[in-house]
């Protein structure tokens, strides 16, 4: 049982670790529109102006391969198991498409146009950086496999 609760923690560790390191804006982001929890008061919120969520994103969206291959080399090489990586990383991935989620839901339903720097040309900005960091995220599920499997086979091969 001990066991059971020390691998479990240490996953959740690892889960909040590379999310974080992967997409910390953006989890930032979400975590500060839940503090604020008056409908009215979001929008005026500095870090909620059109400005500030596209840098949030565009930050994301800037070395995100590199930043989500970084996590994925390492594995490499103590994770024989492509499978057993592929277990590891999807709990990451999920929490950061969760974010995304939040965050567009966030700007669709209490960031207003014409308010605080947010105009129909700038949200269409932004949801084009969401939309490339989605699909990134996406494509790095179905390469995680097929890389982490050649750096397996190349690290057998050397040994």
């Amino acid at each position: 049982r001990d066991l059971e609760d020390a691998l479990r923690s240490a996953c959740n560790d690892f889960i909040e670790h590379t999310a974080t390191s992967v997409a910390g804006s953006v989890l930032t982001f979400v975590d500060q529109c839940k503090g604020c929890n008056e409908k009215d008061a979001l929008p005026s919120q500095p870090f909620a102006s059109g400005p500030a969520v596209k840098e949030v994103m565009k930050k994301a969206c800037e070395g995100l391969e590199e930043r989500l291959q970084s996590v994925v080399t390492p594995m490499g090489l103590y994770l024989e198991h492509s499978g057993t990586q592929s277990i590891l990383l999807k709990p990451v991935i999920r929490k950061i498409m969760r974010a995304m989620e939040e965050s567009k839901r966030v700007m669709d339903t209490r960031l207003i146009d014409d308010q605080h720097g947010w105009d129909a040309s700038l949200r269409s900005e932004i949801k084009e950086l969401m939309s490339t960091i989605d699909t990134t995220l996406k494509r790095s599920t179905s390469k995680t496999t097929s890389s982490t499997t050649a750096t397996t086979v190349a690290t057998t091969t050397r040994s």
